[in-house]
């Protein structure tokens, strides 16, 4: 009789360090598991989850800090090992977000309103003798910060999210004992370039040594040309300087404006901006005869990003720095010359790196949004690395022009993940014609045949999606290439009507029909699945019965989808594109 081979369990405790190490790679947060539970199970358990606990830390630089609540690491057998496990440190920014999953073109956190709430107990400034106390401790916390991050021999990431300046200190302990850690300052400012009209000075020692820090990797920036005060802000020439040279390890930069208050200062400044323009900006040393350590080179940005991009913009940050060496690039609303200078840098193979790229023409009447869309082909021809993009496209009813881009889109070979917007606000309409009725918009008139037009254009059901999908998808496999993964819609611009915003009234039914979708491939052979992301009206309570109420509008919803009155709201439906089946 054959002898019988059993498995015979293995405690835990039992298993070699390398294996309990490869169980907590599995369990690390990054990979969506629970170490802190593992860790927990026994000491071996424990000391291979060590090494993965301590990659990130956070350290939160609020109160006062004492001398103990670093010292205490000393009597802790081999805190030096320990600390060398250490990889990312991230000081400030107690806030967490979490980011959507649906939501691959996330806005980037620094650049998000600071979270509701706060304390409701009045400010009440420090007596001069406070202020001096509280400054001195300030100094104090942040040199012992700067020991403990001397410590950190295998640091390679600090991300700084506090709102004050980078101290002198820090600098010093990373350029001293971690010169290859990587700093990325997430409220970048260089407040002393904030300057009044006619009374320029030096910028202060501790902000450039920041800029030409040799550990600055990544910046963002939110900053405006003149303050409420009226003071000149040349921070954004100063990241340019930055970006050519200045900051040599300098990778990305993230800029967006400030807003102002109204403020008699500020409606000066702009007075005078408008007479004579922007001072120009003298540079950083303009006293006592020092150097002005302006740079002229091109740099090496691997990502940049801008919330609103001109064509000046476009052509002028191409001399800052190398196009061919971005691999990310967010130009957020762009103008339709910037596109087409775009399209045109694309054709000398000047962006022959990019992989991920946010784009949204704004397009001010139909001659643009015809101009952008054949900027758009030409682009996606020469961008043949792309594997994430965010686009707005023109709606049009699915006509052939509207499916000639799914299809040029679906011909980038490695694009994976795509965001589009589609734009569907009505820029221009035809003469009305003798005779037709007229939809009232609160004081506004609009043809019904307009309106007609918008609900059927604005109509996205998750037919529609996948069909989207499936257009750009049967394009990739007769191109070759990579299979597409995920493709996320969003409605933009479901009420507008030229200069004419719809009204309450008006606006619902627009808006109704107007849903975002998620399409995704399970697997590389797997099914299409199609999931609702949300509509421009989650409420259903806000759609009585009898929906649309008006007469007006109910005799538009019922010549577009004629059904039963009894549940009108669900009874609308997408219309297909050019050439499909569906």
């Amino acid at each position: 009789m054959a002898s019988e081979t059993f498995l015979v369990p293995v405690p835990l405790e039992r298993l070699p360090l390398h294996l309990l190490e490869g169980i907590c790679f599995w369990l690390s947060p990054s990979n969506g598991g629970s170490l802190p539970s593992f860790s927990l199970a026994n000491r071996q358990c424990a000391n291979a989850a060590i090494k993965f606990r301590l990659r990130n830390i956070h350290l939160q630089i609020g109160g006062e800090i004492s001398d103990e609540d670093f010292t205490f690491m000393d009597k802790v057998p081999d805190m030096d090992t320990r600390l060398g496990f250490v990889r990312s440190l991230r000081i400030g920014g107690s806030q967490d977000f979490e980011d959507d999953a649906e939501n691959f073109f996330v806005r980037p956190r620094p650049f998000r309103p600071s979270p509701k709430g706060g304390s409701s107990i009045p400010y009440t400034p420090p007596l001069p003798e406070e202020a001096l106390q509280f400054k001195a401790r300030y100094k104090e916390n942040w040199a012992r910060a700067a020991r403990f991050i001397s410590r950190l021999s295998c640091l390679s990431d600090l991300i700084y999210e506090c709102s004050a300046q980078v101290p002198m200190c820090v600098l010093s302990a990373l350029r001293d004992h971690c010169p290859d850690a990587r700093l990325h300052v997430y409220r970048f400012s260089l407040d002393s370039l904030y300057q009044p009209r006619d009374k320029y000075h030096d910028i202060s020692p501790e902000e450039y040594a920041l800029a030409t820090s040799p550990n600055i990797y990544g910046l963002y920036l939110k900053y405006c040309s003149y303050t409420d005060k009226g003071h000149i802000g040349y921070n954004e020439e100063a990241v340019i300087q930055m970006a050519r040279g200045l900051a040599p390890r300098l990778s990305y930069v993230y800029m967006a404006s400030r807003g102002q208050g109204g403020t008699i200062q500020l409606s000066q400044a702009y007075k005078l901006h408008r007479h004579s323009g922007k001072p120009e900006w003298k540079g950083f040393y303009i006293n006592d005869g020092q150097a002005s350590d302006m740079v002229h080179g091109r740099g090496s940005l691997h990502t940049l990003y801008f919330e609103v991009t001109s064509k000046l913009r476009i052509h002028q940050w191409c001399g800052y720095t190398d196009f061919s060496k971005l691999t990310k690039l967010h130009l957020g609303d762009t103008a339709i010359d910037a596109v087409q200078v775009l399209a045109t840098i694309g054709e000398g193979g000047g962006l022959s790196s990019l992989s991920s790229l946010a784009l949204n023409p704004d397009a001010k009447n139909g001659e643009q949004a015809i101009a952008a869309d054949g900027f758009i082909r030409l682009l996606s021809q020469n961008c043949s690395r792309l594997e994430k993009l965010e686009l707005r496209v023109f709606r049009s009813r699915g006509d052939e022009d509207e499916v000639d881009i799914y299809r040029s889109l679906g011909r980038l070979p490695r694009l994976k993940r795509i965001s589009l917007i589609l734009e569907c606000s009505v820029i221009s309409y035809p003469d009305v014609r003798p005779g037709e009725p007229f939809i009232d918009m609160g004081g506004w008139e609009i043809p019904v045949s307009i309106y007609r037009a918008a609900l059927i254009n604005n109509a996205v059901d998750s037919v529609l999606a996948q069909s989207i999908f499936e257009t750009m998808a049967t394009t990739r496999a007769h191109a070759g290439g990579c299979s597409l993964v995920t493709l996320k819609l969003k409605i933009d611009g479901a009420c507008h009507f030229g200069l004419i915003m719809a009204d309450s009234e008006t606006r619902i039914p627009l808006e109704w029909v107007g849903q975002s979708w998620l399409v995704r491939r399970d697997s590389p052979d797997g099914d299409i699945v199609v999931q609702n992301i949300n509509s421009l009206v989650d409420d259903m309570d806000v759609l009585k019965d009898d929906f649309p109420e008006r007469d007006d509008l109910k005799a538009v919803w019922v010549d577009v989808w004629p059904g039963s009155p009894s549940d009108r709201r669900n009874q609308w439906h997408s219309f297909p594109l050019v050439g499909s089946t569906n």
